[in-house]
């Protein structure tokens, strides 16, 4: 029946829990909590097995915390901000499935696990200016996600889809189809998969450096209506010549196959004919 818990000032470490939940198991009243002291988060600390009850917390203060664990606020359903000042790791689906989350401060975040934000429904917009290492399908499925800025990173993983099988795994912004505003003005690769499901009549546009990154295949997988797509990059750019941009398009595609998973389709534009798209100066 514990509503707000105040953790005491000796206090500087949640302790790693089992994979169905962790120190905060079964606190089903449990809105606020906060520890001014606490550094470090252990894995699944607030994590309740969806299958299960739920969650209530809606506020959590954790001023000093700088090592987050592996789920360690997934399906926390009602969480609507989380603000850690000095965050800097991240484990993998620290914050999946927390589907009210709607602001997101994390100004010193440097490495990010996979799916840390997976299936955040009401996240508009976020910005981490210090990230320079994020995992695979880190915004999967945040259909509202429409600005994300991410000045540091130099490299964007690709999805695990294998040509030879046939089966996707899909790649960082897998099914954010709100996306309109990209900056990765630093990449220099760009994985394959990275805006599948990506459907949007509004054009998507992306700001990046001075030279090209290589780009993986299929990178528009399963986007089956037309997108516009402009890149933006300083006037003295190099690389940006017409071959990457048909890689940009669609490499890997053949222009006739169609990849079936799971008896449904998985299509990537046709021919590059689905995509259209410039490179203009910043």
């Amino acid at each position: 029946m514990i509503v707000e818990l105040v953790l005491p000032d000796d206090a500087t470490k949640i302790p790693e829990g089992a994979s169905k939940g962790g120190a905060f198991l079964y606190f089903l009243s449990l809105t606020k909590i906060s520890g001014k002291n606490i550094t470090e988060i252990g894995n699944n600390a607030f994590y309740m097995d969806p299958g299960g009850a739920t969650p209530n917390l809606t506020e959590a203060n954790f001023p000093k915390v700088t090592s987050l664990g592996n789920s360690a606020f997934a399906y926390c359903y009602n969480l609507p901000e989380v603000s850690f000042p000095e965050l800097t790791t991240i484990g993998n689906s620290a914050f999946s499935s927390c589907h009210t989350l709607r602001s997101v401060s994390l100004p010193k975040a440097q490495t990010l696990g996979n799916s840390v934000f997976a299936s955040c429904f009401k996240l508009t917009a976020i910005a981490l200016p210090k990230a320079t290492v994020i995992g695979n399908t880190l915004f999967t499925l945040c259909e509202n996600l429409a600005t994300i800025d991410l000045p540091e990173i130099t490299k964007i993983n690709p999805g695990t889809y294998n040509a030879t099988t046939g089966v996707p795994g899909g790649g960082v912004f897998t099914g954010c189809s709100s996306l309109v505003t990209l900056n990765i003005p630093k990449i220099t690769e760009l994985g394959g998969q990275a805006f599948t499901l990506c459907e949007n009549s509004a054009p998507l546009v992306i700001t990046m450096g001075a030279t090209a990154p290589t780009v993986g295949e299929n990178l528009f997988l399963n986007v089956t209506s037309p997108r516009t797509v402009t890149v933006k990059r300083p006037a003295s750019g190099t690389g940006y010549t017409d071959e990457w941009k048909t890689n940009f398009k669609g490499k890997g595609w053949n222009g006739t196959a169609v990849i079936t998973v799971e008896n449904a389709n998985v299509t990537t534009p046709v021919n590059n004919s689905q995509i259209t798209l410039s490179v203009i100066n910043l």
